[in-house]
C-alpha cells in the first residue's frame, strides 16, 4: 500500500514537472509569436513611411514647379510648399497628443486585448 501511494506521489511530482515545462514552453512561443508580429508590423509600418515620404517629396516638388511657374518666379513655388508644411507642423505640434499620442495609445491597447481575448 506504502509503495503504491510513493508511485503515486512520483507519477505526481513528474506529472507536474511536465505541466511545468509545457506551460513554460507555451508560454515562450506566445512570446516568439507576438515579437514576430510585432517585428513584421514594424518593418511594413517602416516601408510604408518610406514609400509615402518618397511619394510626398515628389509630390512636393512638382506641386512647388507648377506655382512657380504660375506665379513666374523660380523660387516661390518653394517657398509656398514650404510655408504649407510650416503651418502643418505648427498644428501637429499643437494637438500632438489629441491627433497622434492618443489614438496610437488606445490603437495599441485595443490590439493588446484583442490579442490577449485569443489566447
Amino acid at each position: 500500500m506504502i509503495e503504491e501511494e510513493k508511485q503515486d506521489l512520483e507519477q505526481l511530482i513528474d506529472d507536474a514537472k511536465e505541466y511545468i515545462e509545457t506551460r513554460s514552453e507555451i508560454s515562450k512561443l506566445k512570446a516568439i509569436d507576438k515579437g514576430s508580429k510585432m517585428a513584421g508590423n514594424v518593418a511594413s509600418g517602416l516601408l510604408l513611411v518610406i514609400l509615402l515620404f518618397a511619394i510626398l517629396a515628389f509630390v512636393s516638388i512638382g506641386v512647388a514647379y507648377a506655382l512657380s511657374e504660375w506665379i513666374g518666379r523660380a523660387y516661390s513655388g518653394f517657398l509656398i510648399v514650404a510655408g504649407l508644411y510650416l503651418i502643418l507642423f505648427i498644428l501637429l505640434a499643437l494637438n500632438k497628443e489629441r491627433w497622434i499620442e492618443n489614438p496610437v495609445t488606445n490603437s495599441i491597447i485595443r490590439n493588446f486585448f484583442k490579442e490577449h481575448e485569443k489566447d
